[in-house]
């Protein structure tokens, strides 16, 4: 089909695109798998090695997607990531 063809090879951002903090995204996920306060190391930038790019926020494009494939998420994270927490603890047996 021409979908095929068109997607055949790309790369797609798979998601919502509501923007959210790296923070908030790992205190989010920190909370669902732990009874404790997150643990939360923050390495100065001055620490890092150059050339290293820091995503700060997350704010997937999800037009390519929408364009090519007709696909639009509707799951949103707070759905979502306890279903893709609950999959990847059973993949630990």
């Amino acid at each position: 089909s021409i979908i095929r063809r068109q997607a055949s090879g790309e790369i797609f951002n798979i998601g919502n695109n509501r923007e959210i903090s790296i923070k908030e995204l790992a205190v989010k996920i920190w909370k669902m798998i732990r009874d404790t306060k997150p643990k939360l190391k923050i390495i100065p930038y001055d620490k890092l090695s150059k050339g290293y790019q820091d995503v700060i926020r997350r704010v997937p494009c999800v037009e390519k997607a929408k364009k090519i494939l007709n696909f639009e998420a509707n799951t949103q994270l707070e759905e979502g990531l306890p279903i893709t927490v609950d999959w990847q603890k059973s993949l630990k047996g």
